[in-house]
């Protein structure tokens, strides 16, 4: 695509770290050029994530928590200080994590372990993120770049 730009952030390997993006439409903002006036307001509150936990501040003055847990159905998510119960999500999302070896279509992620897997058609993506914090993408056919973690 011409003209178009990568961002990447990394982290120190030292704890948490992450980003945050808000997207705008002309349904929410009007136009870009309101959107880049307006995005300027939104906060990201990190003064607690040496213990896993960040908020974010929309826009339009919403708020969204996340709390990590290393198990996927504790993790704590708030919208405008209310906790979401995560789980009836979770049940659907990680439901062959814990025991599936090999993928298992649409989607899959063992959590944790730092690959996401997914099929559309007779393509699949991977994307690996090594403990050194290096990123390797693959795209291909289904089930050709399975390989162990």
């Amino acid at each position: 695509f011409p003209g178009h730009q990568v961002l990447k952030a990394v982290g120190q390997a030292t704890g948490y770290c992450g980003w945050a993006i808000e997207i705008g439409e002309p349904q929410s903002h009007g136009n870009f050029e309101k959107f880049q006036n307006d995005v300027l307001s939104a906060e990201v509150d990190t003064s607690q994530l040496s213990e896993g936990i960040a908020r974010y501040k929309s826009t339009d003055e919403k708020w969204l928590g996340f709390h990590w847990n290393d198990n996927p159905n504790d993790l704590g998510v708030w919208r405008n200080g209310e906790r979401h119960n995560w789980s009836q999500h979770s049940q659907y999302l990680y439901v062959n994590q814990a025991t599936a070896d090999q993928p298992a279509a649409p989607i899959w992620s063992r959590w944790g372990k730092g690959t996401l897997y997914v099929e559309a058609g007779s393509e699949a993506f991977r994307s690996t993120v090594t403990a050194a914090g290096k990123v390797v993408f693959l795209n291909g056919k289904v089930r050709a770049m399975v390989t162990s973690e």
